[in-house]
């Protein structure tokens, strides 16, 4: 959305490319809640093998998902 900024705003998000955009959704605290919620997913799930499976691969789907979100490159829709 490099339009839709003027000035210095603009010429630091042309000098840092994706690299701002990446920092930007970045949020170590709400990562660190989260990774704690699936932690107390995992262990609930312990004793009951299908939802276990089923979730594990869920998340497994949402991860590759994220984790290709993050290696697109951006800038590229315009």
């Amino acid at each position: 959305m490099v339009w839709m900024m003027t000035g210095l705003l603009k010429e630091l998000d042309l000098a840092f490319g994706p690299i701002d955009d990446i920092v930007a959704v970045w949020d170590v605290e709400k990562a660190r809640d989260a990774a704690w919620v699936r932690a107390r997913v995992i262990w609930s799930l312990r004793g009951v093998p299908p939802l276990r499976d089923a979730d594990q691969a869920m998340n497994d789907r949402a991860t590759g998902f994220a984790g290709r979100a993050l290696l697109t490159p951006v800038g590229l829709v315009g």
